[in-house]
């Protein structure tokens, strides 16, 4: 690796440690006064994307939903062993690709819903959407493939993937809510960054 490319992944390493920071510190926040932070404000929905505010798209991947503590953990463990063996730009394009890409097609279906029937979509176009955890979804995925391909306990990893798959799924099924359809389609847009990545896979040398 040159001098340029470590400067570049020390640069994007130090990107998602700041985007981690700052989704600390918003939970932080938000801990000792709900008030300070308004999450309608940034959270994003098909309403907003209706109104023109396409930066919620953005501000809503910074809010965690539910218990901070666990979710944090998981998203920056994921993250540190992607960056570790794939590097930031790896991570960067599976979280953004699950984060807005889950968003697109969920928002897509959605609209497709509302112009045949509007009654029923109707709650759902309102409903404040916002989360890291369509980010932790799609970046465990990509995480899950690394594995497998660098011959980290390919049994092991293979039935991780295929009891979330089946889990988001299951949850859809139950519950049908748009988060949950979200982190299904996040889950296989993080399962498929690593071929567009790296077709070969990257981890081929570390696991050497």
């Amino acid at each position: 690796m040159t001098a340029v490319s470590r400067s570049r992944e020390r640069l994007g390493a130090a990107t998602v440690a700041l985007w981690l920071l700052a989704v600390a510190a918003i939970a932080i926040v938000r801990a000792v006064d709900s008030s300070a932070v308004s999450v309608h404000t940034l959270a994003c929905s098909p309403e907003a994307m209706a109104a023109g505010r396409v930066w919620t798209l953005v501000t809503s991947g910074f809010i965690v939903a539910g218990p901070p503590v666990p979710q944090l953990l998981m998203t920056g463990i994921v993250a540190i062993t992607v960056v570790r063996f794939a590097g930031a730009g790896t991570w960067w394009l599976s979280a953004v690709a699950g984060h807005f890409g889950a968003t697109f097609m969920a928002y897509a279906g959605i609209a497709a819903i509302y112009v045949v029937d509007k009654a029923s979509a109707e709650g759902v176009v309102h409903a404040p959407d916002h989360g890291i955890s369509a980010v932790w979804a799609a970046t465990t995925g990509t995480l899950l493939v690394l594995l497998h391909r660098a011959g980290a306990h390919p049994r092991l990893t293979a039935a991780c993937t295929f009891a979330l798959f089946g889990a988001f799924v299951t949850l859809v099924g139950i519950d049908g809510e748009l988060a949950d359809v979200e982190h299904l389609v996040a889950f296989v847009f993080g399962l498929a960054v690593v071929s567009v990545r790296s077709p070969s896979g990257k981890l081929a040398t570390v696991a050497a």
